[in-house]
């Protein structure tokens, strides 16, 4: 792991308040690599949701069952890759 990466990282999941779901990754990454290696993996909380296919569908999945929240999806890669970070403002 690349250290001026995960402080990237860090900070931007702070901002977001993802630093739970990122501990959850870190602390499983070995078994869900050696189980779902190149699939996406959603986390909510402390909580592995579930792996998926597709990013999509991982995505499709956590607004199905959390609705306009925060939410973790992530490809589960033995190499750190880039990851993108949506966010959904709404307003009234």
């Amino acid at each position: 792991m690349h250290l001026k990466y995960l402080a990237g990282v860090t900070a931007v999941a702070k901002t977001i308040k993802l630093e739970r779901e990122i501990r959850t990754y870190k602390r499983n990454r070995k078994k869900l690599l050696r189980q779902h290696e190149g699939e996406f993996v959603l986390i909510k909380g402390k909580k592995i949701v579930g792996t998926y296919p597709r990013e999509v569908d991982a995505i499709d999945a956590a607004y199905e069952r959390f609705g306009y929240t925060t939410f973790f999806v992530r490809k589960i890669t033995a190499v750190d890759e880039a990851i993108s970070i949506y966010a959904i403002v709404m307003s009234c």
